[in-house]
């Protein structure tokens, strides 16, 4: 089984400037950067990938992934990434609640040193390592991907992690 991956970041916007007359001046800014991971473990390439979609957290609760535990990725196949390329977690628009990423006991160390990051309702937080070293994933260490969902309501998130098995 092999792995190619394609993630694509599009911003897009326009501005409109209307300056008298018949004139009508229209600014478009849509940079779109592409990246390909090829099948394998080094730099630019990954061979494993796990998602949830519409995932519920409940109020107050906490959503732990054991990135060493008993994740499985569609087809079954056990996902324990001995390093990550790419970190995806998109928080439902719907949501009323807002949530924290990360943090908590041995946790992957995503944002580099440690630390939080906080996600608001239909906020998505991204990033990518492309370099061989990536993201490290250590057993028992640095492990865990934390999402608390604050009291009040239900949390529906998406999750997308590409890792690769070495």
């Amino acid at each position: 089984m092999s792995l190619r991956s394609q993630i694509r970041l599009a911003l897009a916007g326009t501005h409109l400037t209307t300056s008298g007359g018949l004139a009508r001046v229209t600014v478009e800014v849509g940079p779109v950067w592409a990246v390909a991971l090829d099948d394998g473990v080094g730099a630019d390439q990954a061979d494993s990938i796990f998602s949830l979609s519409a995932q519920e957290i409940a109020s107050g609760g906490t959503l732990s992934l054991d990135l060493q535990g008993a994740l499985e990725d569609v087809l079954g196949n056990a996902f324990t990434p001995a390093k990550l390329r790419a970190v995806c977690i998109v928080a439902a628009r719907t949501n009323t609640t807002v949530l924290t990423l990360f943090g908590g006991a041995a946790p992957v160390p995503v944002l580099g040193g440690g630390g939080t990051h906080t996600l608001n309702p239909g906020g998505i937080f991204f990033v990518l390592d492309r370099s061989a070293a990536g993201i490290p994933v250590t057993a028992a260490t640095a492990d865990i991907l934390r999402i608390v969902n604050g009291s009040g309501a239900v949390a529906k998130v998406d999750v997308v992690l590409i890792g690769t098995s070495s």
